[in-house]
């Protein structure tokens, strides 16, 4: 049992647009599958994403910002 997060690739043109649609999407797919469902809270998980952002930004990782 699990999930997976898929991105159809044949439409993106590069990898930065690929970064952008999977980051911080992948972020948040852990937190659904790894957590349980009672612990799982946006609000925490927004704040506990600055941190990742953080390394996001230090790899040079195009991500979709809108939310951070």
């Amino acid at each position: 049992m699990g999930a997976q997060g898929s991105v159809w690739t044949e439409y993106i043109k590069t990898p930065e647009i690929v970064e952008y649609m999977v980051f911080p999407r992948a972020a948040a797919l852990s937190e659904v599958v790894w957590s349980p469902k009672k612990l799982r809270n946006y609000a925490n998980f927004k704040d506990r994403m600055r941190s990742q952002v953080l390394r996001y930004e230090a790899y040079g990782i195009n991500y979709c910002k809108k939310e951070f």
